[in-house]
C-alpha cells in the first residue's frame, strides 16, 4: 500500500512543491521465519521459567522465584513485540526544491535516512527495464521498493560517501512527475528516450 500528497504552496510569486510518497515493503520469507522465530523464542522462555518458577516452589515453598519467572515472561513478550515490529518496513519518498530523499522506517518509530540527492546530481532516470540491462557495476544498490518485482523505475547517481548508486523504487505517477520536472533536460530527454 502507498500513499501519495503533492502539496503545492504559491506566495508572492513564488511557487513551491513539496510530494511524498509512503510505501510498505513486502515481508519475505525470511521476514515471516524471522517472526515466528522470535515469538517461538519467547513462548519457549516462558515455559521454561514457568516450569523452574514451579518445581523451586514445590521444594522451597516460596513464590518469589515464580513471581519473578511471571515478571520476566511478561518482559519476553514485550521484547518479542518489539523485535517482530522490526521486520515491518516503510519507505518514504520525498521531492522538494530539487532534492530526492529516501527515508527507511522500521516499526513506525525508527526512521533513517537512506538516499539525500539533488536533482542535478542525478545522472539517470529510467524504468527498470533499462536496469536489468545494465553493464555498469554499482557501489551501493538501495531497494526501496514493496518488492524486487515491484520495482518500476531507478535512479543513478555519484557522491563521495557511497560512491556509484543505483536507487531502485516504485513512485506513483504523480510522484515521479515531480521527480522529472525536477530533473536536467539531459536526463529528461534519456527518460523520454526510456
Amino acid at each position: 500500500k502507498w500513499y501519495t500528497i503533492i502539496v503545492t504552496i504559491r506566495e508572492k510569486g513564488i511557487t513551491m512543491t513539496f510530494a511524498e510518497q509512503l510505501i510498505r515493503k513486502k515481508k519475505t520469507g525470511k521476514d515471516f521465519a524471522g517472526i515466528v522465530g522470535v515469538w517461538a523464542g519467547a513462548f519457549l522462555l516462558t515455559v521454561v521459567m514457568v516450569y523452574i518458577g514451579l518445581v523451586y516452589l514445590e521444594q522451597t515453598k516460596t513464590s518469589a522465584f515464580l513471581a519473578l519467572a511471571i515478571l520476566l515472561s511478561v518482559g519476553a513478550f514485550w521484547l518479542a513485540f518489539r523485535l517482530a515490529g522490526h521486520f515491518t518496513v516503510e519507505y518514504e519518498y520525498s521531492a522538494f526544491e530539487g532534492e530526492l530523499t529516501v527515508d527507511k522506517i522500521i516499526a513506525k518509530r525508527k526512521r533513517t535516512r537512506v538516499v539525500q540527492v539533488a536533482a542535478k546530481r542525478i545522472e539517470q532516470l529510467s524504468p527498470m527495464a533499462a536496469y536489468t540491462k545494465e553493464t555498469v557495476k554499482f557501489d551501493r544498490v538501495v531497494m526501496a521498493a514493496p518488492s524486487e518485482a515491484e520495482a518500476t523505475w531507478y535512479v543513478t547517481y555519484s557522491g563521495k560517501k557511497n560512491g556509484h548508486t543505483a536507487v531502485l523504487f516504485s513512485p506513483s505517477e504523480d510522484f515521479f512527475e515531480e521527480i522529472y520536472n525536477g530533473q536536467t533536460r539531459a536526463v529528461q530527454t534519456a527518460c523520454d528516450e526510456a
